[in-house]
This record gives C-alpha cells, sequence and structure tokens, in this order.
C-alpha cells in the first residue's frame, strides 16, 4: 500500500524493513523448535524420570538506580522448577518441585540453557515470561518481576 506522504524510495525502504523483520521472526521460530528438537529432547532422554522444567524471564522494573537489564533466570543463584512423574500437580507459580541447585538435572537443563546467548531469549519467548518446557515443546504465559 502506498501513500502519498512517502516517496516511493522511502516506502520501498519501509517495505524492506517489514519484510526482513517478518524473516526474523521466523528464524527465531526456528530457532526456538531447534532449541527444543536438538537440546531439550536429549535433557528428556537422559532423565525419563522427568516431565517437565520452567524459567522465568524478564527486564526488571527496579534496579537500585542502575540500568535494567534483560535477564533468564535459569542460573547458580535461581532455582529451576522440575516437574518428576511421581508429582501429580505441575508447575503452577506456587506448587511446584524445585530440586537443589546442584541436583544433576538441574546443572544439566542449566548447561543446555547456556548454550544459546542470553539476548536470544528475549526474542524467542518474550519479555516477562514464564516458560514450561515439557516434552511436547514450551507454553509461554506472562510473568511479572515483583
Amino acid at each position: 500500500m502506498e501513500s502519498d506522504i512517502y516517496s516511493p524510495c522511502i516506502q520501498r525502504e519501509l517495505n524492506i524493513l517489514k519484510d526482513l523483520d517478518t524473516a526474523r521472526k521466523g528464524q527465531f521460530e526456528r530457532l526456538k523448535e531447534s532449541l527444543h528438537s536438538e537440546l531439550i529432547t536429549r535433557i528428556f532422554d537422559k532423565y525419563p524420570e522427568i516431565e517437565g522444567f520452567s524459567w522465568t524471564q524478564g527486564t526488571p522494573s527496579w534496579c537500585n538506580g542502575e540500568p535494567c537489564h534483560f535477564y533468564a533466570y535459569f542460573d547458580d543463584y535461581t532455582s529451576i522448577p522440575v516437574k518428576l512423574k511421581s508429582n501429580e500437580d505441575y508447575l503452577c507459580v506456587y506448587d511446584r518441585l524445585e530440586l537443589e541447585n546442584d541436583n544433576e538435572i538441574v546443572l544439566k537443563i542449566r548447561e543446555v540453557l547456556f548454550l544459546i546467548e542470553m539476548n536470544l531469549y528475549k526474542q524467542m519467548f518474550g519479555d516477562g515470561a514464564e516458560i514450561v518446557c515439557t516434552r511436547d515443546g514450551f507454553t509461554i504465559s506472562e510473568w511479572f518481576e515483583d
């Protein structure tokens, strides 16, 4: 759709940017699929006793006056909720099994998640999200840090 406000040259550039943005979004969807199919499934294969795990990610709203930066919370200081097959309830925010940070399963999950650069998680899953990962894929829901 052309506008009489923009010159044809600017309109062409805007269309190129729109096409690039669409292609970029497609690339992040493929990266998300590869993350699951190529890496995450190895965790489920190695540890058949787990059904899923989750993490949260976002940009804090306050950082003691410092600039706030996006972060995915699956580092050594944050527990990763893991659902074992023997546990009936699953990954609701307040009712989940949290394995110790030095647990072999948690260490392997972290190892796999850290293979992807931190800034790509925002592009794949969004800012302010809780990601639940199961054998079937990812479920993304809104999450806000208090």
